[in-house]
């Protein structure tokens, strides 16, 4: 699998930005799988934390949501998007170009603090994904974002219905995300 990003792993010196927000440690891991059910090695995929202004230096993810796991079908024009732990598990239709540009959620995140100094919280995650499926050739087909984000702190009282994990729930600004982007080979590992 062809992962390009910015960075991979945890970030090193990926400090503050412009808006105030902290500097990001973690990695979201993701991945592929072939219509036949391999799955590609998942590789560790860097965030950037925007809009995201918090009294700390540092938001570290202690626990981050199950692996992202992409699966494109240029015959049916599909893109399934699911979670290693099968918490999440979605499949949408793509443009009649091959562009799509979906959210899915939620997703569960614990970090290391919040703005009000509540430590080891969780917070729940949605989902935005931007792109194309290129399709020249089915057999190596690309599945190319031009963006990936997590929108932290989504402001519901119980998104979808589904309890969160039990603990501390952080107290984010709303526009806190994550944002990133990546081509990835399918087919390949």
């Amino acid at each position: 699998m062809t992962l390009l990003l910015a960075s991979c792993g945890v970030p090193d010196g990926a400090g503050s930005s412009l808006d105030g927000s902290p500097r990001w440690e973690g990695a979201i891991r993701i991945g592929t799988q072939c219509p036949y059910g391999m799955v590609s090695k998942y590789q560790p995929a860097a965030f950037r934390l925007s809009s995201c202004p918090l009294p700390v230096g540092t938001l570290r993810v202690l626990t981050p949501p199950g692996a992202l796991l992409f699966s494109g079908d240029c015959r049916e024009k599909t893109l399934a998007i699911r979670t290693d732990d099968l918490a999440l598990d979605s499949l949408w239709q793509v443009l009649p170009d091959d562009r799509f540009d979906l959210g899915a959620g939620p997703l569960w995140v614990r970090l290391s603090e919040d703005a009000d100094g509540h430590t080891n919280c969780w917070t729940e995650a949605r989902l935005s994904v931007r792109g194309s499926l290129s399709c020249r050739d089915q057999d190596r087909m690309k599945i190319e974002f031009d963006e990936i984000a997590l929108q932290l702190s989504v402001p519901r009282e119980n998104p979808g219905g589904l309890p969160g994990p039990e603990g501390q729930r952080c107290h984010l600004p709303e526009s806190c995300e994550l944002t990133g982007s990546a081509t990835l080979s399918q087919c390949t590992l």
